[in-house]
């Protein structure tokens, strides 16, 4: 008789607990049964999102470059532009970028890799905070793979610290057949054109599309084959032909650009 009021008190109690515990255990939204476990790691009442992690190289592509005109301003090449060899770099640098009148100079190809190197020099006194007009000169064999680049002026740092470096990247193009055998038509047209001598003048283009291009018209001297006179050119790819669509050594006019759907990144000297 005993063991059975002890076994009626202890059905009572474990019935008491169930039901304590079934009035007291968590619930999800909606009153879903979770089982007491936390959804996904997140504790009650915490923001459930399902944003996606960030792209990282998104975010590098959008980033901004830094803004170096106060540092550093390159006046040729411009960025885009088409170089070959000898590459001729102008502009003016702030006196700290130079260390003994110079800083290195680097062109790497789409890969990165080095293919010419060499010393910006200063055309005056660099001991200053102002700003110091410099030169430079870089032979390199362009690549074939592919015809973009890379200009790089570093600020000379003898400290070797890693927080005293600094640089300006100029993208650029390298001269392929396709350009040298545009430049060579162009000349030709020019020459047959105003009856000039073909052998004292030369085209070299600056800027390219796939149906645009600008550049330059140099002539040399008859006496002594110095450089001379030179002007502007634009040429169009028009139904299949090149062709000449303005030249001279005046202003440019925008409209005229605008005609023949010049880009906007060809438009920056015409008014």
């Amino acid at each position: 008789m005993k063991k059975t009021i002890i076994e009626i008190i202890i059905t009572l109690a474990v019935i008491g607990a169930v039901i304590a515990g079934y009035c007291y255990w968590p619930k999800g939204e909606g009153g879903t049964d979770l089982g007491g476990v936390a959804l996904n790691g997140f504790e009650d009442n915490q923001e459930f999102t399902t944003e996606e992690t960030p792209n990282k190289e998104a975010e590098q592509d959008n980033k901004e470059i830094a803004d170096k005109s106060d540092l550093i301003q390159v006046y040729s090449p411009q960025a885009g532009q088409i170089i070959s060899s000898p590459l001729m770099i102008y502009g003016q640098a702030r006196g700290n970028w130079y260390f003994e009148g110079d800083f290195p100079v680097v062109l790497t190809d789409w890969d990165g890799k080095i293919i010419g190197q060499g010393h910006a020099t200063a055309q005056g006194e660099w001991m200053t905070e102002e700003f110091v007009p410099f030169s430079a000169e870089l032979e390199f064999i362009a690549p074939t793979l592919r015809d973009n680049g890379t200009l790089i002026l570093r600020k000379d740092n003898p400290s070797g610290l890693p927080e005293n470096d600094d640089a300006l990247e100029i993208p650029v193009l390298f001269k392929t057949e396709k350009v040298i055998s545009l430049e060579e038509n162009l000349r030709k047209m020019l020459a047959a054109e105003h009856n000039w001598d073909i052998n004292l003048m030369e085209v070299n283009i600056s800027q390219m599309s796939d149906n645009h291009a600008r550049g330059g018209v140099m002539f040399f001297a008859k006496e002594n084959g110095e450089p001379g006179e030179g002007g502007y050119l634009y040429a169009s790819d028009i139904n299949g032909e090149w062709e000449i669509v303005a030249q001279g050594n005046g202003q440019i006019s925008c409209e005229l650009l605008d005609e023949y759907n010049f880009p906007e990144d060809m438009k920056d000297q015409c008014s």
